[in-house]
């Protein structure tokens, strides 16, 4: 490998590191700042409300809106009941942690099967 390439590569590598931790950093104040939000709101007992403020330059019209989740899962039980057994066990499949939660890791590692993604590169920093 020539010292351009190796050169470029280790640039690129520490902008992943350093992009990704300025990420993770933005993605926990966005958090905190919507769960201090939703506390304010629902003390103040405010669904909605609107403001108008300047980000960056540019004058905005902000809109925060108390919304709930709906979660929509399914009752396997009765799955199981309203179709055949080879249409039922084609749709069934779990994460490895939850098998892990309910039967523990000796069972999830005997039928933990793995399959080839997209590749990607995986940058990591250590001190």
């Amino acid at each position: 490998m020539d010292t351009n390439t190796e050169k470029k590569m280790k640039e690129l590598a520490k902008q992943a590191i350093v992009a990704n931790k300025a990420k993770n950093a933005a993605t926990k104040d966005e958090s905190d700042a919507r769960k201090e939000l939703l506390v304010i709101m629902l003390e103040a007992g405010v669904e909605t409300k609107s403001f108008n403020v300047v980000i960056d330059g540019e004058h905005k019209t902000l809109t925060t809106k108390r919304v709930r989740s709906v979660k929509t899962g399914i009752d396997v039980r009765m799955l199981s009941k309203l179709v055949d057994p080879k249409m039922f066990w084609s749709m069934i499949s779990a994460t490895k942690s939850a098998v892990v939660k309910a039967a523990g890791s000796n069972i999830a590692d005997k039928v933990a099967v793995t399959s080839d993604g997209s590749e990607s590169v995986k940058v990591t920093a250590s001190k």
